[in-house]
């Protein structure tokens, strides 16, 4: 199969996670650019080979596409939404929290 067919055949968990990862690699990869000791993610800077790093973030990527896409093809669609939007619902309770004791 072509990855043209490979990528339309994704649920749309599996293909949000997937463009939404390959835009922060496309920036990792323009922040890095001339970086040879390590990889800079924002301000703080990872010792160690960054052409690995980045073979090792791309594989993890395909990885977790490919899992959530199971996920769906075997009717936990909800699943995988969850899965997903865990992340950005804990970091928004996170904040809340911190804000609310921020306030007392």
């Amino acid at each position: 199969m072509s990855f043209r067919h490979q990528f339309s055949n994704l649920c749309p968990p599996a293909l949000i996670y997937f463009v939404v990862s390959m835009i922060a690699v496309l920036v990792c990869i323009m922040q890095n650019l001339g970086s040879k000791n390590g990889c800079k993610i924002g301000s703080m800077m990872i010792k160690g080979n960054p052409i690995m790093m980045l073979v090792f973030k791309i594989i993890f990527i395909l990885f977790w596409t490919w899992i959530l896409s199971l996920i769906c093809k075997a009717g936990y669609v909800g699943i995988s939404w969850l899965l997903i939007l865990a992340p950005f619902i804990l970091m928004l309770f996170m904040a809340l929290l911190i804000i609310q004791n921020a306030m007392f």
